[in-house]
């Protein structure tokens, strides 16, 4: 309604809902890694691990924020994890933000990009979209303390491997 369009004039661009969504995730999708790409040319250029891992927050709110901004966003997200059709594209923006962030981490820490590193990108990628989604299904008033809590608990993630603890 809003498009000013209707049902079957939509469908003369998209074949079914699925690729109505696919569309709207895949926007949702380059622009969250927008949001990565910024977040590392900021303060990924340094070098220092500790620093990096201390500004998770500022991704974890930037993502918030580029998803909140987006009509539907987190229906969208939602969607992607839920639907069969949808998952490859959310696997595969996942796994590339997660392969970027592992070489990323191996230049930092002058060491390959071994499984170990890339599981824990991953792992920490996949985290973070959690925390974004959760965020944004929480009364507003409840968002800065997910995500501070978030960040605290990635950041402890990849202290205790530096440290060797884990």
């Amino acid at each position: 309604e809003r498009a000013d369009i209707t049902v079957p004039a939509l469908y003369r661009y998209f074949p079914n809902k699925y690729a109505v969504i696919y569309a709207l995730g895949a926007q949702l999708m380059d622009s969250q890694n927008r949001a990565f790409q910024d977040w590392i040319e900021t303060h990924g250029q340094g070098g220092d691990l500790v620093d990096l891992l201390s500004r998770v927050h500022d991704l974890l709110q930037s993502t918030v924020e580029v998803t909140a901004s987006q009509h539907g966003g987190l229906e969208i997200l939602q969607a992607l994890r839920a639907v069969e059709p949808l998952r490859e594209l959310r696997l595969t923006s996942h796994n590339l933000i997660a392969e970027q962030f592992t070489q990323i981490l191996a230049d930092i820490l002058e060491r390959p990009a071994d499984a170990q590193l890339t599981r824990r990108a991953r792992v920490s990628v996949d985290t973070g979209y959690n925390l974004v989604e959760m965020a944004l299904e929480q009364p507003q008033d409840q968002v800065e303390g997910i995500l501070n809590e978030g960040a605290r608990m990635l950041q402890a993630y990849w202290l205790a491997f530096l440290d060797g603890t884990d």
